[in-house]
């Protein structure tokens, strides 16, 4: 078993667990399947809320994954953390790095802000983390007595330890990772889905050969803002969407508050308004305020089916746009709402999200 890499014992059919992008929950779930997701958030559900039933089963099959991985690892313990520290140093294979991570308690995040790539954090680390092990298992073995479980050989209270601290880091980790996955994945479907709703038709970038039109801003592209709208008699809105928490709102209007009131846009100058969509603003947070003082409108996805609030501030700020959305009741929203995005291009966003950038919705180290 020593002769072996460690790495080498997780499952070879779990090895696709390791990192999922976004454009694989379109295959797994189908279309349709996205659509009601975004109609659920357009009427104020919590995204999270809408994942998560995913996010826990890709947690638990990698659970599953790693206690087999430990079970064939069980009679060779001797050494154990060393021999990940040493296969870390140098795997090539960026699966097999994750998972060994995982087995010395640490996510990607982890190395990156704590030991830095210090090598000497580093052996302090494994030492100390070796130390620690040893010593609760001790006193485990002390308090509840010798851990049998069943026939397997080398099945004891520092074996338990390891197994249970490499579940807890690839839990964070997959959690981490696949919160900023949903999050990118989902916010041009959310912008695409409401402008659509709104009556908004998606055009190429920067085409103004019409009114009411948008694009969606591409990662291949030097960035501006997450969607530009056009409204005819050059008038446009610039859109800037992120599933940011209420503890800092403040990045995302910092962001945007350099962008320019007027621009030219295919040769033409538009006057341009801005709207910032976020998850929820704290009760006490400034970002408000700060908003008036650029002239910029900030909205919030947890309200109760915030595109009729959307489509209010649109009527207020550019001319004879009608909101779809006036005077009809919650129920009316939603029904509209699913009849519309129903039609929502999210083919075509997809598409040329895949063609323009070959690593959209590439998942953060984990």
């Amino acid at each position: 078993m020593s002769g072996r890499p460690l790495a080498s014992l997780f499952p070879a059919d779990a090895e696709e667990l390791l990192e999922v992008k976004g454009i694989q929950l379109v295959e797994k779930l189908g279309i349709d399947a996205i659509r009601d997701v975004v109609v659920d958030v357009l009427s104020g559900v919590n995204l999270r809320n809408a994942t998560e039933t995913l996010t826990r089963r890709r947690i638990s099959l990698l659970n599953a994954a790693l206690l087999v991985t430990y079970v064939r690892a069980a009679a060779d313990m001797d050494g154990f953390a060393d021999r990940v520290e040493a296969e870390l140093r140098t795997s090539a294979r960026r699966s097999d790095k994750r998972v060994l991570r995982w087995m010395l308690g640490l996510t990607e995040k982890q190395v990156q802000n704590v030991l830095r790539s210090d090598d000497t954090a580093w052996e302090h680390y494994v030492a100390s983390f070796k130390s620690d092990l040893e010593e609760t298992a001790a006193l485990a073995e002390q308090q509840y007595g010798e851990l049998k479980l069943g026939d397997v050989a080398g099945i004891d209270w520092l074996w338990m330890l390891y197994l249970m601290v490499s579940v807890g880091s690839q839990t964070l980790a997959t959690r981490g990772s696949e919160k900023s996955m949903y999050g990118k994945f989902f916010e041009k479907l959310i912008l695409g889905g409401v402008l659509h709703a709104m009556g908004l038709k998606l055009v190429a970038p920067d085409d103004t050969s019409a009114d009411r039109v948008f694009w969606l801003s591409s990662r291949g592209r030097k960035r501006e803002s997450d969607a530009t709208a056009l409204f005819g008699k050059g008038i446009g809105v610039r859109f800037d969407i992120g599933f940011i928490g209420t503890g800092n709102t403040e990045i995302s209007l910092d962001k945007v508050s350099r962008f320019e009131r007027e621009v030219e846009i295919g040769g033409e100058s538009h006057f341009m308004h801005t709207f910032i969509i976020v998850d929820r603003i704290g009760t006490r947070s400034r970002i408000v305020d700060l908003a008036k003082d650029i002239d910029g409108t900030i909205l919030q996805m947890s309200a109760s089916y915030w595109p009729r609030e959307l489509g209010a501030k649109l009527a207020e700020v550019i001319e004879d746009f009608d909101n779809p959305f006036e005077g009809l009741s919650d129920g009316d929203v939603h029904a509209m709402l699913s009849e519309r995005v129903a039609t929502a291009p999210f083919g075509e966003i997809l598409r040329i999200e895949e063609e323009e950038d070959p690593e959209a919705d590439e998942p953060l180290l984990t």
